[in-house]
């Protein structure tokens, strides 16, 4: 079963995507899964998880898209700028 994962640490929150194509997309922050998808098509133009986090300036909005076309391409955005991945 193919799988992807994306990690990355984000004013000391542990960040993590799962793509798997049985158990669709879970986001993790800090271990505990925040939000999952199980679309079949995503095409990189709206986000497909999203949860917030609090950080000592205040609440922040973590964004993930994914483009699946012909390969699977994560990023991870937080209130609006790409902290993970790779563009598109």
């Amino acid at each position: 079963m193919p799988v992807k994962e994306l990690h990355t640490v984000y004013k000391g929150k542990k960040i993590r995507v799962k793509n798997t194509w049985l158990s669709g997309v879970k986001l993790y922050i800090d271990g505990d899964c925040k939000d999952t998808s199980s679309d079949l098509i995503a095409l990189g133009n709206k986000p497909i998880l999203s949860s917030s986090i609090e950080t000592i300036d205040g609440k922040e909005i973590i964004e993930v898209f994914i483009e699946a076309i012909l390969t699977t391409k994560i990023k991870i955005l937080a209130n609006g700028e790409m902290i993970a991945g790779e563009s598109f």
